[in-house]
C-alpha cells in the first residue's frame, strides 16, 4: 500500500471487555466505526472520528480521525483526533504532526507524522486495541 504524505490513518474504535448475564429477550447493540483517514487534498480538514459502540450499558468510544497536511502549522486539523484509539498525526513542513490520544482503558494513541523537510515523508498510523500506531517513516518508500 502506498500512502502519500497528505494521508494519515484514523484510529480503531475503543475496545472494552466484560461479561453480563442475559435472559431471553431483545437487546440493543450498536456497532460504531473507526476513525477515517484525512482526505487527499491541499490543507484539508482532519479525517472524521468514528462513532461509538454500545451494548449492555457499556460504551466503547469511536476511533479518532487522522490528521491532515497543513504546511508547517500544528493545529486541530494536523493533529490526529482523540478517540477510543487515537488517529495518526500528519506529516508537516519541518515538524512532526502529533498523533491523537486514546481513551484510557480502551485503546492506544496514534503515531506521529514525519518531518516533511525530507524527500519522502508520511503520516502516522492510527492506534489500535493492542498497540500504539506506528510513526511515519522518513526517507523510505512505503509501497507494499
Amino acid at each position: 500500500m502506498y500512502i502519500p504524505y497528505s494521508h494519515t490513518l484514523g484510529g480503531g474504535g475503543g475496545f472494552i471487555t466484560g461479561s453480563t448475564t442475559v435472559s431471553g429477550q431483545s437487546y440493543s447493540i450498536v456497532v460504531g466505526a473507526g476513525g477515517q483517514a484525512a482526505p487527499a487534498q491541499s490543507s484539508p480538514p482532519a479525517g472524521s472520528s468514528g462513532s461509538d459502540s454500545s451494548a449492555f450499558g457499556y460504551t466503547a468510544v469511536g476511533g479518532g480521525g487522522g490528521g491532515s497536511y497543513q504546511g508547517g502549522t500544528i493545529n486541530s486539523n494536523s493533529t490526529g483526533q482523540s478517540g477510543g484509539s487515537g488517529g495518526g498525526g500528519a506529516a508537516l513542513d519541518n515538524r512532526n504532526g502529533p498523533g491523537g490520544s486514546a481513551t484510557a482503558g480502551q485503546g492506544y494513541d496514534g503515531g506521529d507524522g514525519t518531518n516533511a523537510a525530507y524527500a519522502q515523508y508520511f503520516g502516522g498510523g492510527g492506534g489500535g486495541a493492542g498497540s500504539v500506531g506506528g510513526d511515519g517513516v522518513t526517507g523510505a518508500s512505503q509501497r507494499g
